[in-house]
């Protein structure tokens, strides 16, 4: 397809400005071509399918064969313009977006102007990939680590047994409680009934049951206490934020907590055949996380100098913002305003943290695909089955439907993408240089 006009305008973020006019002798051999089509198939009154003539089918759809033409026009004719464009590489660079700035109406015998906007992959151009260096580090276990997860085995298997005596910050109490608005109405998301509790406080306590600990502290049996407590303005529910709350609390017993001694019968009863047994156990667990730990940040360690070693002056703004959107959807709203409570992070941090990791994972995928397009890594039929057999485990379903979804959100291509990115990570893994620590 030949243009008249044809400009190409470079833009930050891998967009290109386009503007060009679709010769009048293009459209008129187009519009003919897709009359010619139309009368073959169309049946009009009087005559048999495809026999009225071409005057008068043309009469009737004029309107609508233009309107279709130039809906498909418009992208057929960008698609095409693109190639012209010199900094473009058609071997190793694709089309991402089209936007449409300006289109004409289009007529047959009138030049068909277009302008647009589009985005495109970056071009790479790989330096160093083999024999990059990275920290791993040796997953040794602390003693005191084991120590602490038979312990936490010791609090998890704890009984409780109830006492006469008041409730002190040793002790544990069972209580039903209950809180109403301001107006009297009980409000069901603070209802509990069986809720054990200690009395002692702890740095987990949020300041809602720091208060109704503390006025717990010297109850008994059948005790019945009320406590007004206004929320506070970080309450992680977003309505009762400032609230005033009235809570009705009913103590059903109070009692202690009995742990097991740390030996060969506790071990058996968790279906362990000695405490050595156990205490192995453990240290292999703790081993086995740190590892996994480790080697994520190995990884992240790797990347990063791989990044270093490969920059991309010009990364797609749309892949990143794509990636950014989809790390904004697994967050979620709730879990960000949680993250910043945790962490104490500002939202807008915390949004340029996402914004950052967005433009690195996207850095980074760029250099897997191109180096598992260099060092012709495929993914086979079977690994493909295998990831698909995968994901429809990890979520229990059928892998008909995890197909069917897949293709739904044309999520295919992305599926096989990341099979090759794990590929060539791990090949390129293999030829690095690994620095202990």
């Amino acid at each position: 397809m030949n243009f008249n006009n044809l400009q190409f305008t470079e833009e930050p973020g891998c967009k290109v400005h386009i503007t060009f006019d679709v010769p009048a002798e293009e459209n008129s051999k187009l519009y003919q071509e897709k009359l010619n089509q139309l009368a073959k198939h169309v049946q009009m009154k009087g005559f048999r399918k495809g026999k009225a003539p071409l005057n008068m089918v043309e009469k009737q759809y004029k309107e609508t064969l233009k309107k279709d033409i130039r809906d498909d026009l418009i992208p057929m004719s960008i698609i095409e313009s693109i190639k012209s464009y010199e900094k473009f590489d058609k071997e190793n660079q694709s089309l991402l977006s089209i936007s449409i700035v300006s289109a004409g109406e289009f007529e047959p015998d009138k030049e068909f102007h277009i302008e647009t906007k589009v985005d495109i992959t970056p071009k790479i151009e790989l330096k160093k990939y083999k024999g990059i260096s990275y920290k791993q580090k040796e997953a040794i276990v602390d003693e005191n680590e084991v120590k602490e997860v038979l312990e936490r085995a010791r609090e998890r298997y704890a009984t409780y047994e109830t006492v006469e005596s008041e409730a002190n910050e040793n002790n544990y109490v069972l209580v039903d409680y209950e809180g109403f608005d301001e107006e009297g109405k009980a409000i069901p998301q603070f209802k509990q009934t069986n809720y054990t509790m200690s009395i002692a406080s702890d740095k987990y306590d949020k300041d809602l049951f720091k208060k109704i600990k503390e006025s717990l502290a010297g109850s008994r049996a059948n005790d019945e206490k009320t406590l007004e407590i206004v929320l506070p303005d970080d309450f992680e529910i977003e309505k009762f934020r400032n609230k005033k709350i009235l809570f009705k609390i009913k103590v059903i017993a109070v009692k202690t907590k009995k742990l097991s001694e740390l030996d060969d019968e506790f071990a058996k009863d968790l279906e362990f055949e000695s405490l050595e047994s156990m205490t192995q156990n453990a240290k292999e667990s703790i081993k086995l996380k740190m590892e996994e730990e480790y080697s994520k940040e190995a990884e992240a360690d790797f990347l990063e100098s791989l990044r270093k070693e490969n920059p991309i002056e010009n990364i797609s703004d749309y892949l990143i913002e794509e990636e950014y959107q989809r790390r904004q959807t697994a967050f979620g709203k709730v879990s960000k305003e949680k993250y910043c409570q945790v962490t104490g992070k500002t939202p807008e941090a915390l949004e340029e943290k996402i914004r950052k990791l967005s433009k690195e994972t996207v850095h980074s995928s760029l250099l897997l695909l191109d180096i598992a397009k260099k060092e012709s890594i495929t993914v086979s039929d079977e690994e493909f089955a295998a990831e698909i057999k995968k994901i429809a485990y990890y979520n229990n379903m059928s892998e008909e439907v995890v197909i069917d979804r897949l293709k739904k959100n044309r999520d295919l291509k992305s599926l096989e993408e990341s099979i090759l990115k794990r590929k060539a990570l791990e090949f390129i893994l293999k030829n690095a240089e690994i620095i202990k620590s």
